[in-house]
């Protein structure tokens, strides 16, 4: 728990990130608007929810993915929407396992193809994962 302070003590938090729901092949950095006129969600539909937020500059950003159902309380069917989500999750828990330094984007990458391989899916090409800094979510190392 952070102390809220008083003058030059006190602790910056707050919105790092806006809440992005991006839908289906839309890969990140959507923010619906009130006056939004893409259709309601329907069954089937990828949904990611990302945001973030900061304490005194130090910025956390997080995700989720899911798949509508009619029944949300059910378990997911298999299917190749369910697919791309169990991928991504298993894609994200190996590749945590192997970042540290010295670690190739090569062997990040044929990490991320075997498991896409074992989920009949294919990775999405071109996205980037920046350097987070005190006060700056999209700095200038990345990894490509």
């Amino acid at each position: 728990v952070f102390n809220k302070g008083k003058g030059d003590d006190k602790i910056e938090k707050g919105i790092a990130f806006p809440t992005c729901i991006n839908v289906n092949q839309t890969v990140c950095h959507y923010s619906p608007t009130l006056d939004d006129t893409h259709p309601p969600l329907a069954v089937g539909d990828v949904v990611k929810i990302d945001l973030g937020c900061h304490v005194d500059g130090f910025c956390a950003v997080v995700a989720h993915t899911l798949v509508i159902q009619d029944d949300m309380s059910a378990e997911v069917a298999q299917t190749p929407e369910s697919n791309v989500v169990a991928a991504a999750s298993a894609c994200q828990e190996a590749v945590t396992r192997c970042i540290r330094p010295c670690a190739k984007n090569t062997d990040i990458t044929a990490i991320i193809e075997k498991i896409a391989m074992a989920f009949d899916v294919t990775p999405v090409e071109g996205v980037l994962s920046h350097e987070l800094r005190r006060y700056i979510i999209d700095g200038s190392n990345v990894i490509a």
